[in-house]
């Protein structure tokens, strides 16, 4: 038997609510940090912690609108507007 593969459609990053929680992490890090590794290595699990579970859950409310959006057959431009 062969293992699953699962192919995201183009853009998939956008149906992948930890890349809009990692997004809003590096800007926590980007104002906290003096940008040299050993501090950002402490920064992360602190930036990480930083957003808010509610914030966390309109992320993944946006990803159903864009899966729910690909299935109906809707361009990039409809998205850029939801955005």
């Amino acid at each position: 038997m062969f293992p699953n593969a699962f192919f995201l459609p183009k853009f998939h990053c956008k149906l992948n609510p930890i890349e809009r929680v990692w997004g809003q992490s590096k800007v926590y890090c980007r104002a906290y940090t003096n940008f040299t590794l050993q501090r950002l290595k402490k920064m992360i699990p602190l930036a990480l912690e930083s957003v808010p579970v509610e914030l966390m859950q309109k992320f993944f409310r946006k990803v159903r609108e864009y899966e729910h959006g690909y299935l109906e057959g809707f361009h990039r431009k409809v998205f850029e507007k939801i955005d």
